[in-house]
């Protein structure tokens, strides 16, 4: 399955993959780190931030820990997307889990940065941000006080 499964997902037939997901489970199929990323890319190119977000949830539940390759996706997906604070959210993340990030997140994380220099554009920037600006990003990341 996992093969019919990464070729839907390549052929931009992410209706076909999840169907053969499901059929597969059923079937005894055990999914493996490359599926859950195979569907976090097909739903990147589809501009679906939310079912990204879903299947890195559902790898993680699966027990796998994610890579820097696998958080690059949401990275890159929020930045296409022009959600600049989606984007930073998943790059500190990243940083949290202890995982390096990659050069392909930090690149997109740049340019959507510099395509958000507006005052009147920050209104969306998560709590810690300080600023997005053309030559690059500035956040402070407090620590979370109970």
């Amino acid at each position: 399955y996992g093969s019919m499964i990464k070729t839907a997902c390549q052929k931009f037939q992410w209706k076909d993959a999840d169907r053969l997901f499901q059929q597969g489970l059923k079937a005894g199929f055990r999914p493996d780190e490359s599926t859950y990323r195979d569907f976090m890319s097909v739903y990147a190119r589809r501009n679906d931030l939310e079912q990204v977000e879903k299947w890195f949830k559902d790898m993680e539940a699966a027990g796998f820990k994610p890579t820097g390759e696998d958080f690059q996706i949401p990275i890159q997906a929020a930045a296409a997307m022009e959600q600049p604070a989606q984007a930073v959210l998943w790059m500190e993340r990243t940083i949290r889990a202890g995982v390096r990030p990659t050069v392909g997140g930090l690149e997109a994380l740049m340019r959507v940065a510099r395509k958000r220099t507006q005052p009147a554009e920050r209104d969306d920037l998560p709590e810690g941000v300080t600023e997005l600006k053309a030559d690059g990003f500035k956040y402070n990341v407090q620590p979370q006080v109970q």
